[in-house]
């Protein structure tokens, strides 16, 4: 009977230890994980990545970096192409993957199984996109989907728009709705824009999402004061 409580407690433990650091952040926080140059300055590394959590459900936490990190082609060919096999999908779970995350910080990502519109296939990654589905379900106007990019990424010849500066294009995860050779994109604006631009751009920027495992450890939270 005493192991039996025994053991009753200790899993009880470990379920509020669980549900507390799940608490512990919230959908609209900024908290920092992984590294990736982003001053610009190379020879005083890489700095954390700032990440916005979208939203949480259950011990996932959506993450989405609150600048645009790098710049890349959404693919390198102009035939048909789907997110299953972009360019930009392969570059985010081997490129970035890589440089941005050790491997303790792998163990806390959520490989997570995803359907994309528009493109059949069934992926599972570390590493992805926003959707333009969720770009319109999440953000809360289009001035809550600008980004900015990093002085790195700045410095990569990230487009700046004329208009809505520092704000630029980020891709989003859809192949265009309506054109082969287009991917979707999240405009400087704050636009989703389905029907996509050109998928050989080479200088839209990049804003990975991750879904980070709230019970591998605790995330650190930005300051207040920088969170926009």
């Amino acid at each position: 009977m005493k192991k039996k409580w025994l053991a009753f407690c200790i899993a009880a433990l470990v379920m509020t230890l669980a549900l507390s650091s799940c608490l512990a952040v919230q959908a609209g926080d900024h908290v920092y994980f992984g590294h990736y140059e982003q001053d610009n300055v190379t020879d005083n590394g890489p700095e954390p990545i700032e990440w916005r959590i979208l939203e949480i459900n259950g011990n996932e936490a959506m993450m989405i970096s609150l600048y645009g990190l790098d710049i890349c082609p959404y693919s390198t060919s102009n035939t048909k192409c789907s997110w299953e096999k972009s360019t930009i999908r392969a570059w985010l779970n081997d490129n970035f993957y890589n440089a941005a995350f050790t491997d303790e910080d792998k163990k806390c990502i959520i490989t997570k199984e995803l359907t994309t519109k528009y493109d059949p296939a069934v992926t599972a990654d570390p590493v992805t996109l926003i959707t333009c589905q969720d770009a319109l379900r999440i953000f809360v106007d289009h001035p809550d989907r600008r980004a900015t990019a990093t002085p790195y990424c700045t410095a990569q010849g990230v487009y700046v728009s004329k208009k809505f500066a520092p704000a630029t294009h980020y891709w989003a995860r859809n192949p265009s709705w309506e054109h082969y050779d287009k991917a979707s994109y999240i405009a400087a604006s704050g636009g989703v824009m389905k029907c996509g631009g050109p998928q050989v751009t080479p200088n839209y920027m990049v804003r990975p999402l991750i879904y980070f495992d709230l019970t591998s450890r605790d995330l650190e939270t930005a300051p207040q004061s920088q969170q926009k």
